[in-house]
């Protein structure tokens, strides 16, 4: 929740930069941070930081992407919101789906836990 409310307070610096060198510079540390979060371990502080970041680094390239469909989109379709929203929806709502067909076979134990 902080790197949500911190991103917005970035929108005057952020705005100066072109679209998508926002988003080449907000996917890198998104990377760097999924990357190095995997390795951090012991502690429940550092995954959460490394989790912060990446939320902060997503929060900042999803207007980038979006702002950069809307400049490669034709003249007469230049909004590029709908199609995040269609894809975003598209991602989320069947994502759970597969998972719970797969847990009959033995799909589920990997994805819990417990021994």
């Amino acid at each position: 929740m902080p790197a949500l409310i911190a991103v917005p307070l970035l929108v005057p610096f952020l705005q100066r930069l072109l679209a998508p060198l926002r988003t080449v510079l907000a996917f890198a540390p998104a990377a760097l941070t999924v990357a190095a979060g995997s390795f951090l371990g012991g502690h429940t502080v550092s995954p959460a930081v490394a989790l912060m970041l990446f939320v902060a680094a997503v929060a900042v390239a999803a207007p980038a992407v979006v702002e950069t469909v809307d400049t490669a989109a034709p003249c007469t379709w230049r909004d590029g919101r709908p199609l995040h929203g269609c894809s975003t929806s598209t991602g989320a709502g069947p994502g759970p789906q597969p998972t719970g067909a797969l847990t009959g076979i033995g799909f589920g134990g990997t994805c819990s836990s417990s021994p």
